[in-house]
């Protein structure tokens, strides 16, 4: 495994290449990259928030190196489940050409975008950045049809809306 290379890919993607997005949906290697850059791009966004401390008023809020790492793995878990997830739907319901497999390592690489969360201000770019890279993926790569491509964008922004009120909720109870 080629870190560099990897990581020109993932810029690659990010840049909307078109051509290194299908080099990366064909590589069979290329999920452990897909991972490590998950992994450290959430790293990079939980170190944001403790070198970055929130301020309200005369509170500063900085976050224990524990939380650092819960949210590191807590946002490696959820990244890669809603990676799989998404997958999964495009290619058995929506028409995708391309395997869940590539889907999730082409779309591991995109997340490369997410670490400019290092500021988290920034955060809101890097995520419709990354709308932009899923559906130039989804409609170029993976030959879906836009309006599949719109819907399966809304199945998952649901499950993200319900699955954060289902986590706050639960973190206000105290569970």
């Amino acid at each position: 495994m080629d870190i560099q290379k990897s990581l020109k890919d993932a810029v690659d993607i990010a840049m909307l290449k078109e051509p290194v997005m299908n080099k990366v949906a064909l590589d069979k290697e290329a999920l452990v990259p897909a991972f490590l850059i998950i992994a450290a791009a959430g790293l990079i966004c939980a170190l944001g928030a403790y070198v970055f401390p929130t301020h309200v008023g005369f509170i500063t809020y900085r976050p224990s190196m524990a939380f650092v790492l819960e949210q590191t793995v807590m946002a490696f878990a959820l990244s890669v489940g809603l990676l799989y997830l998404t997958g999964y739907l495009a290619e058995r319901f929506f028409g995708s050409k391309v395997s869940m497999q590539s889907f999730v390592a082409v779309m591991g690489y995109a997340n490369i975008v997410s670490v400019i969360g290092f500021i988290s201000s920034l955060s809101i770019i890097s995520g419709i950045w990354g709308l932009v890279i899923l559906w130039n993926f989804l409609t170029k790569v993976a030959k879906m049809e836009p309006k599949n491509v719109v819907i399966l964008m809304v199945i998952d922004a649901v499950i993200v809306i319900f699955g954060a009120s289902a986590y706050a909720g639960t973190m206000m109870m105290g569970m």
